[in-house]
């Protein structure tokens, strides 16, 4: 079986095993707000794909501030991994 991120988060807080906060985001805006929620970072951005190598393809960020984590997602979203984005 193959998951996505935030779906296999999902399934592993319906057998109550302890994860931390998250968020996924649509837009360098939700991005901005997540980062608030979350209590002010620093965070980690993700793509979410189906494929390993998101960090050597510039798909993984880390952001201290919510104005850094907006920028990185626009970073993020046109990136493709492995031919998936």
């Amino acid at each position: 079986m193959r998951f996505y991120e935030y779906e296999a988060k999902a399934l592993f807080r319906r057998h109550a095993l302890p994860l931390g906060q998250s968020r996924v985001v649509a837009n360098a805006q939700e991005a901005r707000t997540a980062f608030e929620e979350l209590g002010g970072g620093p965070v980690v951005l993700k793509s979410q794909v189906l494929s390993g190598g998101r960090m050597k393809a510039g798909a993984v960020k880390f952001a201290d501030n919510a104005d850094q984590a907006a920028r990185d997602t626009e970073t993020i979203f046109p990136i493709e991994v492995n031919g998936q984005k």
